[in-house]
């Protein structure tokens, strides 16, 4: 009890010398939302080796604060789908100003970096990807944003993050054998019979 009473009465003297006293509050997280856009292509069959694809078109919206970025991270939804291909182009669809491009010179090589990006609070931003694929692409991917990286020393909260496009397909160039079927033997021509001689006693 004597400690509490000291403790207020130093506070109190110190309220009037005029001395202040700062009070640190935890501040909050922004929290960073992905969302498919409507204009996202649907689910559908790409031939191996297509150029300029539309895959996804992601809006990103900022609540609870700025939220700040200065790279993001390409992926597919299966282990190993980036071999299927050789280049991604992310754009912001506003003004269709190119963000980045994979494979980056980065030491991820599907981290694309930028300047910084402010997503301001309650705002959004749209970014389209774009995939060439490679000639040997087979089975089935879907393309998106796995994460991302920020100037600041804490990033925002993520909500709905990974997240792809719709399912690519790549349908099989094997070529169906044909099956052989078994020629109709050739009649063979029927033998005219030798006429005999008729010998004379």
């Amino acid at each position: 009890i004597t400690m509490k009473k000291y403790l207020v009465g130093v506070a109190v003297v110190m309220g009037f010398l005029g001395i202040s006293i700062p009070l640190v509050f935890a501040q909050d997280v922004p929290t960073l939302t992905a969302t498919l856009d409507s204009n996202t292509p649907g689910a559908r069959n790409v031939s191996a080796g297509a150029q300029g694809v539309d895959v996804a078109r992601i809006t990103l919206t900022a609540s609870g604060g700025d939220v700040y970025l200065n790279g993001m991270y390409l992926n597919t939804d299966i282990a190993g789908g980036l071999s299927n291909i050789t280049n991604m182009y992310v754009y912001y669809t506003y003004d269709a100003t190119l963000v980045g491009t994979y494979p980056s010179q980065t030491t991820n090589p599907n981290l694309i970096q930028f300047g910084n990006i402010i997503i301001g609070n309650g705002t959004s931003k749209t970014y389209l990807i774009r995939a060439n694929f490679s000639s040997t692409a087979t089975g089935a991917i879907r393309i998106g944003l796995s994460g991302f990286t920020y100037p600041m020393l804490t990033g925002p909260a993520l909500s709905n993050i990974p997240i792809y496009g719709n399912t690519l397909t790549f349908p099989s160039s094997t070529p169906i054998p044909s099956i052989s079927m078994t020629p109709t033997p050739t009649s063979l021509p029927t033998p005219t019979a030798s006429p005999f001689s008729t010998l004379e006693a």
